[in-house]
């Protein structure tokens, strides 16, 4: 009876929070949404300032990425979800937000430092650094080098994709990151982009939600900051 039980649970609560209207400038509602940590160094910092500009009482809880998310919206543990659209679930509705290339970062000392683009020889005998999910599974970017035939030798693992660039620092070490938060930590770090062997697919990043709460005017609120928010991001990124 656990999931039945579950399903009629979430049905009263997303009764009980949802109301008719929504008033941002006056809500004081708290937002639960899962995130990672690219996101929150990425999107959020821009959505957070739309949203304070017009709602400055509403409250979010960001919560860490886990392996199958989608969980934690059937649960009614979060409202909102930020993930790689592979990763979502189908028994939910989504929207697409942006779009984020992934690309190689070295050590502007590294031997690498002055590729364009790395052969694929190079890049599958460095010693990578990569982000592993505390809890298991693989990221996007391990799962798209698994797609296109590309091999990654692992000499070291973060949780948090956030360190990745900074872990490459004094060696020739190589990490695949998010072109966009590539961008924002290389400033000024003595990092260098370069492109990976073969064009990758880009990471498409959707919202996700749980089918009772589509007609929430809080959440339809809050994504539609998050798809400015979107946008603000992918036109910095060029």
């Amino acid at each position: 009876l656990e999931q039945p039980l579950r399903d009629i649970i979430v049905r009263i609560e997303a009764a009980v929070v949802s109301t008719p209207s929504f008033d941002p400038s006056h809500s004081q509602r708290k937002i639960d949404m899962i995130v990672s940590d690219y996101t929150l160094l990425t999107l959020i910092p821009i959505f957070m300032r739309l949203v304070s500009a017009e709602a400055p009482g509403l409250q979010f809880d960001f919560k860490p990425q886990q392996n199958f998310p989608h969980l934690l919206l059937e649960r009614g543990e979060a409202d909102l979800l930020i993930a790689p659209s592979v990763f979502c679930s189908t028994n939910h509705p989504s929207d697409v937000l942006f779009t984020d290339e992934i690309c190689c970062v070295v050590d502007e000392a590294s031997r690498y430092a002055g590729r364009k683009r790395l052969s694929k020889s190079e890049f599958q005998s460095a010693g990578h650094v990569v982000m592993q999910p505390p809890n298991g599974g693989i990221t996007f970017a391990d799962r798209v080098c698994r797609d296109v035939g590309l091999t990654i030798r692992v000499e070291v693992s973060t949780f948090a994709f956030s360190s990745l660039p900074m872990l490459v620092r004094g060696s020739d070490r190589i990490a695949l990151v998010q072109r966009s938060l590539a961008r924002q930590i290389a400033k000024g770090s003595n990092l260098v982009l370069i492109e990976p062997p073969v064009p990758l697919p880009p990471l498409e990043q959707s919202i996700q939600w749980h089918s009772y709460r589509s007609r929430d005017p809080a959440l339809t609120w809050v994504r539609s900051k998050l798809s400015m928010a979107a946008a603000e991001l992918q036109a910095m990124c060029g």
